[in-house]
């Protein structure tokens, strides 16, 4: 279950990522 953690935090941050670089 916390294996999951990582990759959602990590999936949330490249979406952030994207967005604040349009």
């Amino acid at each position: 279950m916390f294996s999951f953690l990582p990759l959602t935090v990590t999936f949330a941050y490249i979406s952030q990522s994207k967005r604040f670089s349009i």
